[in-house]
């Protein structure tokens, strides 16, 4: 857990486990409201949380580095600064199956460009 004035982060890891090729993808959101959602069959880590402790959630933006694996098409963008104004959500990338993507999650002050906070989020489909 890293906590750092206005913001907390976890490191977590949410999969899908029943291996059918219908099955959601395995995804992770941080909200616009200030909360983290993960969406799996599987988890380890917390659920999800608040990460925002306090101020506005547009006054952050987020990046999502995949350190290993392909997050989907349909996901947020990676290796850019986004604004949290807007809820950011990535998705794995489920073909092939027995994938897993790894995100090094940093948040900063839009204003400042400090960053605030640093988690792991590991998605996967088995």
């Amino acid at each position: 857990m890293e906590i750092s004035g206005q913001v907390v982060l976890f490191n977590a890891t949410w999969g899908d486990i029943d291996g059918g090729p219908s099955s959601n993808n395995a995804s992770v959101s941080f909200k616009n409201d200030g909360t983290v959602e993960g969406t799996a069959t599987s988890e380890s880590g917390p659920d999800g949380w608040t990460w925002l402790l306090s101020g506005s959630a547009s006054d952050f933006q987020i990046r999502a580095k995949p350190t290993s694996g392909s997050v989907d098409s349909s996901s947020s963008a990676v290796n850019s600064w986004l604004g949290l104004g807007t809820t950011r959500t990535w998705y794995m990338k489920r073909s092939p199956l027995n994938d897993t993507v790894v995100l090094s999650i940093s948040i900063r002050d839009s204003a400042t460009q400090t960053v605030r906070g640093t988690c792991t989020i590991t998605l996967f489909d088995n």
